[in-house]
């Protein structure tokens, strides 16, 4: 028995494109597009293993590509889920045509769709738009409204009031495939408005920024919550970060409480993004634990990643629980009931202080689970138990076929054997790329990973591997990844004398100026200035 209809595709794409505020031209336009890429139809692939595992209706053999939308890893979602799922391989899609300005009559739809796609037969979308808008006319007006349903089936009450502001700006970096687990909350130490703060993040070169900043009733959208922020170092593409402009961690309970419309306009799109990326709204309070929730940013610094000590003692988390709970339809838990209330009297005998987080039993655990879903390739282990990595942050166990990293925020990751050898050049974990965000990917001519700051990719006759980023890394993707003209990354990235980056690839190069502009430049070509390898 099939796993989906057509029709529950395209109502789930529908749903999904109203709940993300997109018109109905975008939403024939994502209809369209997988009348063309899968007919409607949910696809898997062996060559994308996760997906066999996901509900599905065919089996595909195009490259990794799966799901209705035909997404490949690891620049599609962060799990085979993400990609096979209709409504979550929509969010996908709708995600990266915002990027475009789709209700533009300068295009047709089609064309639009291929900005997203990059596919080799660009006119087929246009040649669908027709039968894509009878499919919308005709499920429209049954399509579920997003709202009151949310993905934990409870309805949220209405927002409070509150001015939002689109000061979007380009101080922000892929999330790389990382999946979101927190939102946190932050001070700015200084005594801005909201839009005076998103001014300053939108300054690239103050290397700051945030999703949102908030005061007195206005709150300013800064950064797409798709793209991660530059908040929390190295949790970046985990979190969703607010900032509380004009505010101070020194703060007193009575400090905070005189913002209180403010919180409560916190918690409102805390809860909203929850729901939108499917991570947990348990307000995690002080003394913190690592799990999914809303919490701040001492929370980041209690598992290991900075110093920061905001919202500070004094933030009233009783309260902010209290608003996140009307808004997400659960009771506030305990510990965030207590933290930040008034003092009670003390009682006799000795504070309990609870007891540290066993990092080392986690990554075990997490470890050893990824081991057994990975034995075949995997083979035995060299170290018996997991190894605490230098920084302090991480842990890993090396195998025959390849090690396994774990850290609270990103989870265990395998990296075979050949991409650990390229992994292991850059430095590992305290080199560019940082930790694996996802599981690697095998393609038909090698295989490729994601990590925190770029994505690893070697070919199987490459004496070594190469990762992209940025926009560079963006730019290639749009042109189609390894099977677009410029073909596989043969060196990394390499700053030129006038402040410029350059990376080659098979069949030419790409080049980033400072003033943002990336261009494509034939293999061979002289540059305009010498190059060295990026930093």
């Amino acid at each position: 028995m099939s796993a989906y209809t057509r029709d529950g595709v395209a109502a789930a794409f529908i749903a999904e494109g109203r709940r993300s505020g997109v018109s109905e031209r975008g939403i024939v336009i994502c209809l369209a597009t997988g009348l063309v890429e899968s007919n409607l139809t949910v696809y898997a692939n062996p060559a994308d293993p996760d997906s066999l595992k996901e509900p599905h209706d065919a089996i595909g053999s195009d490259a990794n590509s799966v799901g209705p939308l035909q997404q490949r890893a690891p620049w599609w979602g962060s799990s085979a889920r993400e990609r096979m799922d209709p409504t979550l391989s929509s969010r996908l899609f709708y995600t990266a045509l915002k990027a475009q300005p789709f209700d533009s009559p300068a295009h047709t739809p089609g064309w639009y769709a291929q900005q997203v796609q990059r596919s080799a037969f660009p006119d087929r979308y246009d040649e669908r738009m027709a039968q894509a808008q009878a499919i919308y006319d005709r499920l429209a007006a049954a399509a579920p409204s997003p709202f009151p349903d949310d993905a934990n089936g409870v309805a949220m009450s209405p927002a409070p009031a509150y001015t939002e502001l689109d000061r979007m700006g380009g101080s922000r970096s892929s999330r790389n495939g990382a999946v979101i687990r927190n939102f946190l909350l932050h001070t700015e130490e200084g005594n801005s408005t909201a839009e005076r703060l998103a001014a300053f993040c939108n300054d690239a070169a103050h290397g700051a920024s945030y999703h949102y900043t908030v005061r007195d009733g206005v709150v300013c959208d800064v950064v797409d919550t798709d793209f991660a922020s530059w908040s929390v170092l190295s949790a970046n593409p985990y979190t969703i970060n607010l900032c509380f402009a004009g505010s101070h961690a020194g703060w007193s309970r009575a400090d905070w409480l005189e913002r209180r419309a403010d919180l409560t306009i916190a918690a409102w799109l805390a809860v909203a993004d929850a729901r939108k990326y499917g991570f947990a709204t348990t307000v995690v309070a002080p003394p913190y634990r690592v799990t999914d929730g809303i919490s701040d940013h001492r929370y980041v610094t209690r598992a290991g990643i900075g110093d920061h000590t905001d919202v500070g003692d004094g933030f009233p988390w009783d309260v902010f629980a209290a608003d996140v709970a009307v808004f997400s339809g659960a009771a506030a838990p305990a510990d965030a009931a207590k933290a930040g209330a008034p003092a009670a009297p003390a009682a006799a005998g000795p504070v309990p202080v609870p007891p540290p987080i066993d990092a080392a039993a986690q990554a075990e655990a997490a470890i050893g689970a990824v081991a057994a879903r990975a034995a075949d390739w995997l083979g035995p282990r060299k170290d018996l138990v997991a190894v605490a990595c230098p920084d302090e942050r991480g842990w890993f166990a090396a195998f025959r076929g390849g090690t396994i990293y774990w850290t609270a925020l990103t989870g265990a990751h395998a990296v075979p054997t050949r991409l650990l050898e390229s992994y292991t050049s850059y430095q590992r974990e305290n080199g560019p790329l940082g930790y694996p965000v996802v599981d690697h990917t095998e393609l038909p001519d090698g295989q490729v990973e994601a990590f925190e700051r770029g994505v690893l990719y070697r070919r199987r006759d490459a004496a070594q591997g190469f990762f992209v980023a940025g926009t560079i890394g963006a730019r290639w993707a749009r042109d189609g990844y390894e099977k677009g003209p410029l073909g596989w990354p043969v060196s990394s990235e390499m700053r030129l004398a006038d402040g410029g980056v350059r990376q080659d690839f098979e069949h030419g190069r790409l080049y980033w100026s400072p003033d943002g502009t990336t261009v494509v430049g034939a293999a061979g070509a002289p540059d305009a200035a010498g190059a060295a390898p990026a930093a």
